[in-house]
């Protein structure tokens, strides 16, 4: 167990070796009785911990805890038997390398030996591999929705190396510029490109593809849809049909099941005798607390401006909707696929060609040599609002209805302006939902313990650029006023 005390910073990290130093020395007072050859002062600007504490009996927390939150300390606890009594602390938060993973498995096995003598060093080495193997594959496959509600990701210009001799991918929004950092919620509401191209890096295609393909049984999907453009933005080689989307969402008001579609339950014959019967086999795809944070997610789209699905609402039924929006280049596919606690409902507006002909059957070219593309026209988009104008009658008369949720998931209000959760100090916060693994910590920004990290609307220089010390600016300022 690894007790991280927080308080302040400083220059440097050095271990506590007994009373000898005056840091030590100062943190007896406060409870920390025998030796304190477990203790070491971590004064590093890079980490807000002032002193990191080694307890492999579990007794020094109990102790003193609620000594030290007397005065002032917090208190954070990386509890390597059970990890879920550690507070929340994530160590991969701070794995970001090959190194960093074997320094944390160095850490692990160090702090978990116990007090035996060491034995055959293979055993040692095939551990050490063991635990490497195991945290690399979370960290390079762990799936990206493990992130919360409202983690910031950056909107900005994302170039992919595709290969050799083939050109460089630089997608765009439809809105044709950036916004800097935004939380997912908001992406999803805004439908913006560059947030899941990011996605789709940390996951990658393949991983993507297998899901679509092998878990939610999309067959139209072919091999060379294993790419960037396929799976981030939808450009599939062979499309998706609306009764494979409708089967893909029904997940995300099923708790996380799916059912293959079917067309019939029973078929009788004249004397009513059963000739044939349906019995689906719901197969789970995934995880509850997952589905209901993504569900969250799906409603804002509905239900909160900027939402793209916002005419799909049910709100006058008393019957909860959450959807997904999405149009592909040159509007020549336009969609809104929503979900209700009674049905799922998928609307495609579009040609059968993506690109006009003449009447012979003939593609039409601009003066320019480009085929012209079948574009859909309209002044408000049409999918949600002919959704909204079928599913609307379908729903006539059944009683109003709410989605079900995990009782696991917490609904907690989060800082527009950082994502964090939210303090009596921040202007603005709003509702989030979050795993109990993925609670984010309370805004540093609006109370001031760290006023760098990324806000919404920011946005990162381009390499490169200088960027003008503020400071200096203000010297030079007082200089000229001296003379």
């Amino acid at each position: 167990m690894v007790i991280a005390l927080g308080a302040g910073y400083a220059e440097t990290c050095k271990s506590g070796s007994g009373g000898g130093s005056s840091e030590t020395a100062g943190e007896s007072q406060y409870g920390a009785a025998g030796s304190t050859s477990h203790l070491m002062q971590c004064t590093s600007k890079s980490y807000p911990v002032s002193f990191v504490v080694t307890d492999p009996k579990g007794g020094i927390v109990c102790e003193t805890g609620k000594l030290l939150q007397k005065h002032q300390y917090r208190i954070k606890i990386f509890n390597s038997i059970n990890f879920k009594k550690s507070m929340h602390y994530n160590p991969f938060a701070y794995v970001h390398s090959e190194t960093d993973i074997l320094k944390l498995v160095t850490t692990l096995i160090a702090n978990t030996r116990g007090d035996g003598k060491g034995g055959d060093p293979f055993w040692e080495k095939a551990e050490t591999l063991l635990y490497t193997a195991l945290i690399g594959y979370i960290h390079y496959e762990a799936p990206v929705e493990e992130q919360n509600f409202s983690t910031l990701i950056e909107d900005k210009a994302v170039t992919i190396k595709i290969g050799e001799g083939q050109p460089d991918w630089s997608p765009s929004n439809e809105y044709k510029h950036f916004k800097g950092y935004m939380t997912v919620s908001e992406a999803l509401q805004r439908s913006t490109n560059m947030i899941p191209v990011q996605l789709i890096q940390m996951l990658t295609p393949r991983a993507c593809w297998n899901f679509l393909h092998d878990t939610l049984n999309i067959q139209s999907l072919s091999e060379s849809d294993i790419a960037y453009s396929p799976m981030t933005l939808g450009a599939l080689t062979n499309g998706v049909t609306p009764l494979d989307m409708a089967a893909a969402y029904q997940m995300y008001a099923n708790g996380g099941m799916r059912t293959q579609p079917y067309c019939y339950t029973r078929v009788l014959d004249s004397r009513g005798n059963v000739v044939l019967e349906n019995r689906p086999a719901p197969q789970r795809v995934l995880d509850y607390d997952t589905v209901t944070v993504m569900n969250h997610l799906l409603q804002r789209i509905v239900n909160a401006a900027p939402g793209t699905g916002l005419n799909a609402n049910l709100a006058d039924l008393g019957i909860e909707v959450a959807g997904k929006t999405g149009t592909t280049d040159d509007g020549v596919d336009e969609w809104f696929v929503g979900v209700t606690p009674y049905y799922v409902g998928v609307c495609w507006v579009g040609y059968d060609d993506q690109f006009q002909r003449d009447e012979e059957g003939n593609l039409l070219y601009d003066a320019y040599g480009k085929k012209i593309p079948n574009t859909v026209y309209y002044t408000q988009y049409p999918p949600p609002l002919l959704w909204k104008e079928v599913m609307h009658q379908v729903h006539e008369g059944l009683e109003p209805k709410a989605f079900e949720g995990s009782s696991s998931v917490i609904a907690l209000r989060y800082c527009t302006l950082t994502g964090y959760a939210a303090t009596p100090e921040c202007p603005n916060s709003i509702m989030g939902w979050y795993k109990n693994e993925n609670i984010p910590s309370a805004c540093p920004y609006c109370t001031g313990v760290n006023p760098d990290v990324p806000i919404v609307g920011q946005k990162t220089p381009p390499p490169g650029t200088e960027v003008e010390d503020e400071d200096k600016e203000d010297d030079d300022d007082d200089d000229d006023d001296d003379d």
